[in-house]
């Protein structure tokens, strides 16, 4: 996952950094660090982004 994914997740969402974190149970600089490519995102914590964004009407923007 990229950092340009999460942060489009986490926008289709309609998160805050804050709500992201306390959704996933990580620190909101921990979102903040995967979103601007300092920390890469594990496994464990892509897998479930990817479920919270195969939630029914969630639309993550993709690539234009």
């Amino acid at each position: 996952m990229t950092r340009d994914e999460l942060r489009s997740i986490r926008e289709a969402l309609g998160l805050s950094v804050r709500g992201m974190a306390r959704r996933i149970g990580v620190a909101p600089k921990t979102i903040t660090r995967w979103e601007s490519g300092e920390h890469p995102i594990g496994l464990v914590y892509e897998k479930l982004i990817r479920n919270q964004a195969d939630a029914p009407g969630v639309r993550p923007k993709g690539p234009a």
